[in-house]
């Protein structure tokens, strides 16, 4: 890639928080930052809010906390998969005339396991926004 290019992106990342080339695929680059945030915050945090602190369970008194992030990455996760089409595609061998081709049919079952879990994922993401700090 063009090192002129590269400089101008990292030039606006710095500036604006985005550059050019991800608001093109603005869904991906969101489900990026937020996955690698909240994957920090999850791993790296030191507390939580108050309706997720159990005093009771010594050194896991932020569990449910923890819990509600990594479903909330998982979510994340779904749609980028979602986004990228080629995971809800089943890839089938078939033979004609004894030469091999590969066909892919749509896996909707698939699809609708990470919409699913997705939706909870933004959910519990916008349920608990005011709550990704540390």
């Amino acid at each position: 890639m063009n090192l002129i290019k590269k400089l101008k992106w990292f030039y606006q990342r710095g500036k604006t928080g985005y550059a050019d080339c991800d608001w093109w695929d603005l869904h991906t680059y969101l489900c990026n930052i937020i996955i690698a945030g909240l994957t920090d915050l999850k791993e790296k945090g030191h507390g939580c809010p108050n309706e997720f602190w159990n005093s009771d369970a010594e050194r896991e008194e932020c569990k449910k906390w923890i819990k509600t992030l990594e479903e909330i990455i998982g979510g994340f996760e779904a749609g980028k998969l979602l986004v990228d089409h080629n995971y809800v595609y089943i890839k089938k061998e078939i033979s004609v005339d004894g030469v091999n081709y590969y066909k892919y049919e749509y896996d909707e079952e698939l699809a609708k396991k990470l919409s699913i879990k997705f939706d909870k994922g933004m959910e519990l993401f916008k349920r608990n926004f005011m709550y990704f700090w540390d």
